[in-house]
């Protein structure tokens, strides 16, 4: 049976689903494309996702439609592809952001500090589990994504969260991180697509950009980016004048590149579109958009008959209890023991 027609019996239709710690409080909406919809801080109000989340919505997406016509906020999953693939891409089309943001998805089971979600994708035979569970300052995803054929089926996997930001927000890196892959420049503001540029601070035509701090929504900019393979997967968004940050842990053995997505009002294209201010940090298996440029390259994960792939982030939210300064933060992710 397929993923689209299954709903977790004890749930109803358009339902959000609450999970709750002393610290956090985190909205999911299983029909609304498997959404994260808010992460919040109960102690100091602060939230950690772009809004704009639609919390009663049932996703009834086309392979056709593209990623802006979704509500572009909270956090997403991305699979079997970031950008679209073509009907010449080994395994046939794959679309915009991947199959798994444009239908409803199962509830498994769910608790007040947790939930498991299934689905599948349509364009590959994978299926997909998600466990969200809350514990504390911490909000722990685990993953499983297995084969469903009697073949073998590349993938591509990004983590997708769109985190909310105001001007003098930075963004911290692993100290082994100097330079970066670029992707896109919107307008070529820091350099061509395919170049190598230096991180934190890159050099365009007239003066130098600092990438890592967040500037104002008026100026329209957006870039994307991948850092090399990690030896330490982690990472945070210090949000400056709230004294918090919210911190990213994962696997390099299974999760080895980090995408950026840093977009200050320079997307959508579209000038009928409202304008996205928001960085995303996106744990990814390649550092490819596509799963046709990964394959090509070599780093598309492959999973035999049967085989699953199993990997887990946990987002921590720091500044719950006290204020932490950017300093404390970037020392905190220089240092502290990769998990």
């Amino acid at each position: 049976m397929s993923s689209l027609d299954l709903h977790g019996a004890d749930v109803a239709a358009g339902t959000p689903i609450r999970l709750q710690s002393a610290s956090l409080r985190v909205d999911v909406l299983p029909d609304n494309g498997g959404r994260v919809a808010s992460i919040h801080c109960i102690s100091t109000g602060t939230e950690f996702l772009l809004d704009g989340s639609h919390y009663d919505a049932q996703a009834q997406f086309t392979a056709n439609d593209a990623f802006e016509e979704s509500d572009c906020a909270g956090m997403d999953e991305c699979l079997p592809t970031v950008s679209v693939c073509g009907p010449e891409t080994a395994g046939g089309s794959a679309p915009d952001h991947g199959d798994l943001w444009r239908h409803r998805w199962r509830v498994e089971s769910k608790s007040e500090d947790s939930v498991l979600l299934s689905t599948q994708c349509f364009s590959r035979p994978l299926s997909f589990r998600r466990r969200i569970q809350v514990q504390g300052s911490n909000v722990l995803f685990e993953y499983l994504i297995g084969n469903l054929a009697q073949s073998q089926v590349p993938f591509l996997y990004a983590c997708h969260p769109l985190l909310a930001v105001e001007p003098g927000d930075r963004l911290i890196l692993p100290r082994e991180i100097n330079r970066a892959y670029l992707r896109y420049s919107r307008g070529g503001r820091v350099d061509q697509a395919g170049e190598s540029i230096s991180w934190p601070l890159a050099a365009s035509a007239d003066k130098a950009v600092a990438l890592d701090y967040v500037g104002e929504k008026s100026d329209g900019t957006a870039e994307m980016l991948y850092t090399g393979r990690l030896t330490r997967g982690i990472c945070a968004l210090y949000r400056a004048r709230r004294d918090q940050a919210l911190v990213m842990h994962f696997d390099p053995a299974m999760l080895p590149y980090l995408g950026l997505w840093l977009c200050n009002g320079g997307w959508p294209d579209d000038a009928a579109r409202k304008r996205q201010y928001a960085v995303a940090m996106e744990p990814t298996v390649a550092p490819y958009g596509s799963l046709a440029e990964a394959m090509d390259s070599g780093e598309a994960p492959m999973l035999m008959p049967g085989e699953s792939f199993a990997f887990s982030i946990r987002m921590e939210v720091l500044g719950s209890d006290r204020p932490w300064s950017y300093d404390a933060v970037k020392n905190y992710v220089h240092e502290v023991p990769a998990v």
